[in-house]
């Protein structure tokens, strides 16, 4: 739904909606119902479109108009508790990313204020940090699984790099696998552990999503998302930081190969260099974060609850199974 005045070609269908008897929002979630209608309208072609001609013949019913806006306010508030939920994730994303840039790249951290600067392969470091290999911080370096099993209709959640988040999985992507294959996959360390630091591997998202595992996961890894396991004595704040700092993000991607899909390649990884302080250090540092991050994974699951509350209100409502005073009862506790 558009926020301002907007331009588009053709191929893309606009509804302007007459404010005086319709109200947008509703017609706008009411629309949102219509995927497989459309998706079969659109036919089978290489490209599947649905011209002006077939869009227009789309039959809508709607209640009354009081009814209409009492449904569009209610499934608003929705989405404006997750646009502002989104707004404060990017106010503490940016607080902990100036306060890591600000330690380890100005190198201005406590404590170090007049320390000399020494040479190192990274370039000049504060006199008594190191530069450090991912691999020395860690028990392990791999990824998901390299054969993907066939979908089945009840089983366990796989994820690939699409179900990927800034602090999360979007579980409702995942595909489904046999329970025998989830097992199977497990066995063979596929499943991500509490602790664990996952990185979109491969693809166009290529680095773009990087996140610690801070509660088991039922779900299982395709190769698309490399895993690291820090040892137990690793700052696992500091790490997901370094490795999401801007700095390492760049020389990740300019590492990466593959001219069809471009991916990490693990062994060279696993020698990624990092600017290491000393632990007393990234121990502080971790002190400092680790309650914005803490409220970004809440924020970050409490719009996941809002979402799936508002997808299953969505139809119910549009049908009259239930009217907005009951519907009302599950954004309190989606809330």
């Amino acid at each position: 739904m558009a926020d301002q005045p907007t331009v588009t070609n053709q191929q893309i269908n606009s509804i302007v909606v007459d404010p005086n008897r319709h109200d947008p929002h509703f017609v706008y979630y009411v629309l949102r119902t219509l995927g497989s209608e459309l998706r079969q309208r659109a036919g089978g072609a290489a490209t599947p479109i649905i011209n002006k001609s077939q869009f227009e013949d789309i039959e809508l019913e709607l209640p009354d108009f009081e009814t209409q806006r009492r449904m569009g306010q209610f499934l608003s508030a929705f989405d404006d508790l997750i646009e502002n939920n989104k707004r404060r994730i990017a106010i503490l994303e940016e607080t902990s990313r100036r306060i890591y840039e600000e330690w380890f790249v100005h190198f201005r951290a406590p404590g170090c204020e007049g320390l000399p600067l020494v040479d190192s392969p990274l370039g000049p470091i504060p006199e008594g940090w190191t530069v450090t290999e991912l691999m020395d911080f860690c028990q392990r370096v791999t990824d998901g699984a390299h054969k993907s099993p066939p979908t089945a209709q009840n089983g366990r959640m796989m994820a690939s790099v699409k179900d990927m988040t800034d602090w999360e999985f979007e579980p409702s992507g995942c595909r489904i696998i046999d329970d025998a294959d989830y097992l199977d996959l497990v066995r063979n360390d596929c499943k991500p552990l509490v602790g664990d630091i996952l990185i979109a591997k491969d693809g166009a998202n290529l680095n773009k999503h990087t996140f610690l595992v801070c509660e088991d996961l039922d779900i299982v890894l395709l190769s698309s998302i490399a895993m690291v396991r820090p040892k137990p004595e690793t700052h696992k704040e500091f790490l997901v930081s370094a490795l999401k700092s801007d700095a390492v993000s760049r020389r990740i991607k300019d590492s990466r190969t593959g001219a069809a899909i471009p991916r990490i390649i693990l062994k060279d990884f696993k020698r990624l260099q990092l600017v290491t302080p000393p632990i007393a250090l990234m121990q502080q540092f971790e002190c400092s974060v680790h309650a914005i991050h803490s409220l970004c994974r809440t924020l970050s699951r409490t719009n996941r609850n809002l979402r799936t509350q508002r997808d299953l209100l969505l139809p119910k409502l549009i049908s009259g199974e239930i009217d907005v005073s009951e519907a009302e009862e599950f954004m309190e506790a989606a809330e």
